[in-house]
């Protein structure tokens, strides 16, 4: 389990976790994305440059070169991991805020890349299944859980739907 927190940026609040990435850990903040399967953390300073892969993300622009590298979620050790190390193409994102992403949705067509966090952790029996449950409290606190949800986290009964693929794969 990771916990999740508000986290201010300028004027604006975000949802996000730390974690810890390398050796020595590092931490960083990256915000769960269920819209998406990367999982990338920032390792250079805005404006800065590096050769590597690029894709959009929100209204950013970002080039990332993949590493593997040990991890951690809430203190926990989860080894070692893919994970995309980026830079903005200008400084800052939409609300100012220098944080990475973790993707929580598989790409569709790949769903068991070795390169998706949830596959990574399945593969390596941290976890026995790529759902994950997103809580986020009140006044913001909340956990970030992998391989299933946590009960003490609601009330009452979940009531399984049947899954809806479209253009997302969702």
């Amino acid at each position: 389990m990771c916990q999740i927190d508000n986290y201010q940026y300028n004027k604006d609040v975000a949802v996000g976790a730390v974690i810890e990435v390398g050796t020595p850990p590092q931490k960083v903040i990256v915000e769960p994305d269920t819209g998406s399967n990367n999982f990338w953390v920032l390792g250079l300073q805005p404006g800065q440059k590096r050769a590597g892969a690029e894709s959009t993300y929100g209204n950013e622009h970002i080039t990332t070169e993949l590493y593997t590298d040990n991890i951690s979620f809430g203190g926990r050790s989860v080894g070692k991991v893919t994970l995309g190390v980026g830079d903005l193409d200008r400084p800052g994102t939409d609300l100012g805020r220098h944080v990475g992403v973790l993707g929580l949705l598989p790409e569709r067509g790949n769903e068991n890349s070795k390169d998706f966090i949830l596959q990574s952790l399945l593969d390596q029996k941290i976890i026995k299944s790529k759902a994950f449950g997103l809580g986020v409290r009140k006044h913001g606190q909340g956990a970030l859980t992998f391989g299933g949800y946590d009960t003490s986290k609601f009330s009452g009964q979940l009531e399984k739907l049947p899954k809806k693929d479209n253009r997302l794969g969702l």
